[in-house]
């Protein structure tokens, strides 16, 4: 993978730290899951449902976009270079700065 490291405008000390707050554990089942999808037991027959994104506010969808959702395979990378973490997804010819 050949990556350049970022120009950031600021160092992250610079900016404020964010409260911690605690996010309590639950069990997944597939009540407590419902409002995000659905537990999957068998991947291999599963059958992935793809839909267009639903629109926010006043501006409506374009047409053709927000369904390009699904699922591929692929290796996924990542490196350190120095203080900044490189990723390259190679299912999607993707290249990222992670952290």
């Amino acid at each position: 993978m050949t990556a350049t490291a970022p120009d950031y405008m600021f160092d992250a000390s610079e900016k404020p730290s964010q409260e911690l707050f605690e996010v309590p554990p639950i069990k997944a089942t597939a009540e407590s899951v419902s409002a995000y999808g659905c537990l999957v037991d068998d991947p291999e027959n599963f059958e992935i449902e793809i839909k267009q994104w639903p629109a926010q506010g006043w501006r409506p969808m374009g047409a053709g976009t927000g369904d390009q959702g699904g699922f591929v395979e692929g290796i996924f990378y990542g490196e350190w270079k120095g203080d900044i973490l490189y990723g390259a997804n190679e299912a999607v010819n993707g290249t990222y700065v992670l952290g």
